[in-house]
């Protein structure tokens, strides 16, 4: 928006903005994507309270990552 010449965001992060922000797509910028700074997991904190969830939360992650339904769900909001 010509109000920085540098920043740090996540590449996930990027691609949804560039796809699902109007103000993003008319500005019809170009950027130079340098190198990956650092990587990290998506997380999820469970309530001390609740501990009866943590076990069946797992394991409906782990079914999803298994099946594929999270990298689409990822794909649905990242790529054109």
């Amino acid at each position: 928006m010509g109000k920085t010449e540098a920043g740090i965001i996540d590449r996930a992060e990027l691609a949804y903005a560039l796809k699902h922000n109007k103000v993003l797509r008319e500005l019809d910028i170009k950027l130079d994507i340098g190198p990956v700074i650092n990587r990290s997991e998506l997380k999820m904190r469970i309530h001390l309270s609740r501990p009866e969830l943590l076990e069946p939360i797992n394991n409906a992650i782990l079914k999803m990552k298994q099946d594929g339904t999270i990298q689409k769900i990822i794909d649905n909001y990242i790529k054109t």
